[in-house]
Formats: C-alpha cells, sequence, structure tokens
C-alpha cells in the first residue's frame, strides 16, 4: 500500500522543489518529484555571494560568483533536530489518519554522484521515464523511482 501526502521539510530545510525562484512561489512542482506544491512552501537554495547576488539594478542575479552555493554546515557529533509540517493532520486525534514517517538520508562522502539538481527542468520527462541521455545530464535531480 502506497499513500502520498503533503508533508513539508522545515528543518533541516526542505526545498519541496524550490530551487531559486524569482519570487517566493515555486517554479516547477515537479522538478524533483511531484510535491503538489503549495506555491509558497519549501525554502529557496541559498547563496553564497559576497555580499549580495545582485546585479546593478538590484534584481537577483544567479551568474554572480556563490548565486546558488549556499549550504547548511553540520558539526560532527553535534545534535540536528528535525521538524516538519503535516499539512492534513497525523496520529493521536486524528482517528482516519495514521501515518508512519520514514527517514532516509544519504551523506555526499560516501556517494560522489549524489546530486540534488541545479537545473529548473523536471528531472524526467512529463509523465515518462527520463533517456538515459537525460539521467546522466548532473545538473538533473537523481532521486529513486516510487514503486
Amino acid at each position: 500500500l502506497q499513500t502520498n501526502a503533503d508533508m513539508y521539510l522545515n528543518s533541516p530545510r526542505g526545498s519541496n522543489n524550490k530551487l531559486r525562484e524569482q519570487s517566493n512561489n515555486v517554479q516547477n512542482a515537479n522538478r524533483l518529484f511531484d510535491s503538489q506544491n503549495n506555491a509558497a512552501s519549501g525554502y529557496q537554495i541559498g547563496d553564497d555571494c559576497k555580499p549580495a547576488c545582485k546585479d546593478e539594478n538590484n534584481n537577483y542575479d544567479v551568474t554572480k560568483e556563490g548565486a546558488t552555493r549556499g549550504t547548511m554546515k553540520y558539526y560532527q557529533e553535534s545534535e540536528l533536530y528535525i521538524d516538519w509540517y503535516m499539512q492534513h493532520g497525523c496520529g493521536v486525534g486524528q482517528p482516519n489518519l495514521r501515518c508512519q514517517i520514514v527517514l532516509q538520508y544519504m551523506c555526499e562522502s560516501e556517494n560522489v554522484n549524489l546530486r540534488d539538481g541545479t537545473g529548473q527542468g523536471s528531472a524526467g520527462g512529463d509523465g515518462e521515464d527520463p533517456t538515459e541521455e537525460e539521467t546522466a545530464e548532473p545538473e538533473r535531480g537523481d532521486h529513486e523511482v516510487l514503486s
């Protein structure tokens, strides 16, 4: 049995398919997965520009050094608190909703080919599996299929 739900990761920040939108709303709700994104949900990728990723007109400039290169840093043996939002409820007090949350993660140092996609396009075709050439493109996200 497989079920889909609206769940948004808050900490560490989850993209919910956002990358580097020019507004607060997601531009491609199917960039990495079918998020059924509720417009402004999720977090942008983040930047590491010094001082800011803006052009001479004060508009965001993705070509600036450090743009889309923001990272979250965690230290060995520190505690990481995980926080998410379940849009439609879950658990005690919700007699018609039962849920099981499975947290899956992977470390880049142990998986050198791990990628989360830097392109705004979808990871696969629209309703079709991606071609072998599309799958090999490093700017595309690479996620396991839902089966």
